[in-house]
């Protein structure tokens, strides 16, 4: 039976968010310092209990299972953002599935401190390149259609003090984000808007 031009086309989209990968590597003294301080007496003494590994790969294993069309994963991917994180996650990441078929966008552990706070997007740069970045080159926010969707990544990631975990996009997200939903309205459409074709949905932390 062929589809009509007005029939919308299948897609599963899935979402995982915040799978804060254990364990939690050893830390040096030093790297404990400000909130990571926190940060660590707050894993050991209770978050270890619920961020379980076993249960986020059954998870990760039954989303497989269901073969979804694309998958979004929203932060946080790490815990205290220490340098020896990252790696762990990449390779996590590329577990979950390949850069085509996988968007992510960091959540505010990710960004957890000014040191390190760059070290997101470089460990995730495989899947930022499989996308449209700003024109300035900079990872946020960028564009990435598929099939119907055009999926739309910002970051509210920032470095925050001791027991604060507030986001903010900035001036030059939201003037490109201003740009990218332009461009997306002129080629295809948005719901509601006339010849509308390709939904559009925004993945933030």
């Amino acid at each position: 039976m062929r589809r009509s031009a007005n029939e919308p086309i299948p897609f599963t989209l899935a979402h995982l968010s915040d799978p804060h990968l254990p364990p939690l590597p050893a830390a040096r003294l030093r790297d404990l310092a400000g909130k990571r301080a926190l940060g660590y007496l707050n894993w050991t003494r209770n978050r270890h209990k619920y961020h379980r590994r076993e249960v986020l790969d059954a998870l990760v294993a039954d989303m497989q299972a269901q073969r979804p069309d694309h998958i979004a994963v929203t932060g946080d991917l790490v815990n205290l953002a220490l340098e020896a994180e990252f790696t762990p996650a990449q390779a996590w990441l590329e577990s979950v599935g390949t850069p085509q078929q996988v968007t992510v966008v960091p959540g505010n552990h990710d960004a957890y401190v000014r040191a390190t706070r760059h070290h997101f997007a470089d460990s995730v740069r495989a899947n930022i390149c499989a996308a449209m970045p700003a024109a300035d080159g900079a990872p946020f926010p960028f564009v990435r259609r598929r099939g119907p969707l055009a999926l739309i990544g910002v970051s509210s990631a920032v470095p925050t003090p001791p027991l604060m975990a507030t986001g903010r996009l900035g001036r030059a997200q939201l003037d490109a984000l201003d740009r990218d939903l332009a461009q997306i309205v002129g080629r295809r459409g948005l719901p509601g808007a006339a010849g509308a074709s390709s939904p559009a949905l925004g993945f933030a932390r």
